[in-house]
């Protein structure tokens, strides 16, 4: 259990959703901005309370410095419900869908790590021709989490381009 809640705050909370929610809170939307401010707000509660028992005195100094919903302010995380009903969104694909993304970022970045190229030109050629529009409709997420300068989705029969890994 220890090891999926540090995986799910510094892998998915730290590394995947804030970066993620850049280019939504520089959108200006407002409706946009309040719902990445109220998921991120519900995964920093509920990570914390789940990690009080093993890091007591971080979680309690951290809790007390979230804004806590008006009416909703426990004394102490110690005494904070465990929390119990999460919401899952399984049946909209959402999980699966998010899996599939961080599985295409952790690649590119593996793959780009060991050149040190800052704001790289990248192309996604996408065997999966269902998974395709979702990375075309996701494309600012991945130029922001891949800090490059254009992506790109080419059809899996294009010829790749020059100089391309």
């Amino acid at each position: 259990m220890v090891q999926g809640l540090y995986d799910f705050w510094l892998k998915e909370l730290a590394d995947f959703y804030i970066e993620a929610t850049k280019p939504v809170m520089n959108s200006g939307d407002a409706d946009a901005i309040k719902a990445s401010l109220n998921t991120l707000y519900i995964c920093l509660d509920s990570a914390l309370r789940m990690l009080h028992p093993t890091m007591p005195y971080l979680t309690e100094e951290l809790f007390q410095r979230l804004p806590h919903r008006a009416g909703e302010v426990p004394e102490s995380i110690c005494i904070a419900p465990f929390p119990q009903d999460l919401v899952s969104f399984k049946a909209e694909n959402v999980e699966e869908t998010m899996e599939k993304l961080q599985t295409v970022i952790s690649g590119f970045r593996k793959m780009m790590s060991p050149y040190n190229i800052k704001n790289p030109e990248l192309h996604v050629r996408c065997s999966d021709e269902g998974f395709a529009p979702l990375l075309t409709k996701e494309l600012v997420l991945l130029k922001s989490l891949l800090k490059a300068g254009n992506v790109s989705v080419i059809d899996k029969a294009a010829q790749t381009p020059e100089g391309s890994t």
